[in-house]
């Protein structure tokens, strides 16, 4: 059962394989649900970190090889910016991809660093970090220009979120990092805005006061298009807050006067329905595409063990990646950034076994 999951896993990192161009890039995929044609730099990096998993697994030189040839591509485009790594080209939008573009490049370096001991990867995923300047009054990420200009902060909360949990992992190496992410956590209570039946809003509150500007937010009642937003992201900001948690942080006692709200949404119908197997293929937008891998982890680092069944959620996540691969290409907006975006499998998979479990073999 548990090993469907891997052998999935590794049939899809020998297909990325397959779309590895010469210079060690994947192709270029598109920005979610924008559609903007971006770089190389996302499905590179996505690949990367799913073949470093598969060669920490295997041993299977193969996958070295393809982690380092990516890695080497990532360098040289880092070594051309003095900012950030440009991941669109679009015009009136920046090319950094809000702060969540650069998390991916980061989370690669990540990989290039702790599984296969380059310092190369360290010292320039630290240096990307510290391009990034932290507003410590709103306790949030600016963004950055390509020539290392200071950018107005990124607005959308996935995108801070999803960037503290992957820097956070960088924490042992920067105390500066550390401070960071400390202050973007304690200043949830300002910057994250959750709907009465646990919803995270989209949007960073901003303008006047704060907290009255996000309670004239709540009032309001969102639109159809802006629910189903939500409810789309509600499981992908639930495994960033699952890969906080891994990285040492209490999630819990921080986010103490939403967190009951948030967790209980994800058990909540509406997200019982994105996940029943009925809906698996209905249109796959952008944010749900790992969507059962999101919700296993984030059941993995949060759930009660003694209520949570992890071989039964093990195998829903293998029958769920494997109807991704049979019909995602025919279903799916960006093909490509969904298969990349596999790699966030390995992180389930890598939490059992380092509980040794023996649910994954």
């Amino acid at each position: 059962m548990s090993a469907s999951l891997v052998s999935l896993l590794l049939n899809e990192a020998d297909v990325l394989l397959e779309l590895q161009r010469s210079d060690g890039s994947l192709p270029g995929g598109r920005n979610g649900g924008y559609g903007d044609p971006e770089t190389p730099a996302r499905c590179t990096s996505h690949a990367i970190v799913s073949w470093s998993y598969a060669y920490a697994r295997t041993r299977n030189d193969r996958f070295m090889i393809a982690a380092l040839a990516a890695l080497a591509y990532l360098f040289e485009v880092f070594e051309q910016s003095s900012g950030c790594v440009v991941a669109r080209n679009v015009e009136g939008k920046d090319q950094s991809n809000g702060v969540l573009g650069q998390a991916f490049v980061i989370e690669a370096f990540h990989s290039g660093w702790s599984i296969f001991g380059i310092e190369r990867a360290r010292s320039f995923g630290l240096e990307l970090i510290r391009r990034h300047s932290f507003n410590y009054h709103r306790g949030i990420w600016n963004c950055v220009g390509r020539s290392g200009e200071v950018l107005l902060p990124d607005l959308t909360f996935n995108h801070q979120l999803y960037f503290a949990a992957v820097v956070a992992h960088f924490k042992s190496e920067s105390s500066a990092v550390d401070k960071q992410v400390t202050s973007f956590m304690r200043h949830w209570r300002q910057n994250l805005a959750v709907r009465n039946d646990g919803r995270i809003v989209h949007e960073i509150p901003t303008g006047g006061l704060i907290r009255a500007v996000a309670r004239r937010m709540l009032r309001r009642a969102p639109s159809a298009g802006r629910k189903s937003k939500e409810l789309d992201y509600h499981l992908y900001n639930c495994y960033a807050f699952a890969l906080l948690k891994d990285a040492g942080y209490e999630v819990e006692v921080s986010g103490h006067q939403f967190w009951r709200r948030i967790t209980a949404f994800v058990e909540s119908e509406a997200v019982a329905n994105i996940l029943n197997e009925r809906n698996w293929l209905a249109e796959i937008r952008s944010g749900t595409e790992t969507r059962v891998a999101d919700y296993c982890y984030f059941r993995k680092i949060f759930g009660d063990p003694s209520k949570v069944d992890l071989g039964a959620d093990l195998h829903t996540a293998a029958r769920f990646l494997r109807c991704m691969i049979e019909n995602g290409d025919a279903i799916s907006p960006d093909p490509v950034t969904q298969r990349a975006r596999a790699y966030r499998y390995w992180r389930l998979v890598s939490e059992v076994d380092r509980e040794g479990v023996g649910l994954v073999a």
